[in-house]
C-alpha cells in the first residue's frame, strides 16, 4: 500500500545429505530474459550443485524456462537454456530438469540433444505420452487435464554400453489419492504434474532425480 510491488521468483534443489555430497553450486540469472512489461521485469535462472552420488560425480541443474506463446519465445526459451548448456560444459554424467516450457523437437529440446542430452521419458516409456500440463488455476477438476508435455528430466552420460538409458520415470501428483483439501473440496497439488525418475549406472545402485 502506497509503495512499490516487488515479485521474487527462484529456483531451488532439495538434496539427500545422507546419500549427496555437495561439492559445490552453480546457477545464476540468465542474460536472456523478457523485457520489462508494465514497469515489471521477471529475471528467471536457474539453479544446480556438482555433487557426489554413490561415488560418482554428477552435476544437477533445476531450471524455469521462460513461459508464453508469443512469437520468438521458443527462441528466447532455446536462448536460455543455451546458456545452461555453456556453463556446464562437458560435465558427465549430468542431469537437466525443471519446466522448460515448450514441445519435443521445439528449438529448446533441439540444443539440448545437440549438447548430448537425452529426454528419458521416451527412452524409458515409448508408449506413454508423458504429459504433465495443464490443469485449471483453481486445481479442482476432478481428473487431471493434461494436454501438454512441459516438464522434463535431460540426462547426458548414463546410458549402459549396448544397453542404453536404464531405468524408470513416472508422472505425481495425478492420482486421485494424491489430491490435497482444498476450500470447497479436493484439489490436485500443482496445474503440472511433477516427474520422478531412477536412473541405474553400471557402477552404482539407483539414483534418483
Amino acid at each position: 500500500y502506497g509503495g512499490a510491488v516487488s515479485v521474487s521468483d527462484a529456483d531451488v534443489m532439495l538434496i539427500n545429505p545422507e546419500r549427496v555430497r555437495l561439492q559445490s553450486t552453480v546457477g545464476g540469472v540468465f542474460r536472456a530474459n523478457m523485457p520489462p512489461v508494465g514497469g515489471l521485469a521477471i529475471q528467471r535462472g536457474w539453479a544446480g550443485i556438482i555433487a557426489m552420488i554413490d561415488g560418482e560425480r554428477y552435476t544437477i541443474v533445476s531450471t524455469h524456462l521462460e513461459s508464453g506463446s508469443y512469437p520468438g519465445l521458443d527462441l528466447l526459451r532455446a536462448a536460455q537454456v543455451g546458456e545452461i548448456v555453456a556453463a556446464i560444459g562437458g560435465a558427465s554424467p549430468a542431469i537437466v530438469i525443471g519446466d522448460l516450457n515448450d514441445d519435443r523437437g521445439s528449438p529448446m529440446y533441439q540444443v539440448l540433444q545437440g549438447a548430448g542430452f537425452i529426454d528419458t521419458w521416451p527412452a524409458l516409456r515409448p508408449r506413454a505420452d508423458g504429459l504433465t500440463c495443464c490443469n485449471p488455476a483453481d486445481l479442482a477438476n476432478p481428473s487431471p487435464l493434461f494436454s501438454q508435455v512441459r516438464d522434463y528430466v535431460f540426462a547426458r552420460g548414463i546410458s549402459r554400453p549396448k544397453i542404453g538409458l536404464f531405468g524408470t520415470i513416472e508422472l505425481i501428483g495425478v492420482r486421485p489419492w494424491e489430491r490435497l483439501a482444498g476450500p470447497a473440496g479436493p484439489i490436485w497439488p500443482a496445474d503440472h504434474a511433477g516427474l520422478w525418475a531412477q536412473f541405474q549406472l553400471a557402477s552404482t545402485r539407483g539414483n534418483d532425480f
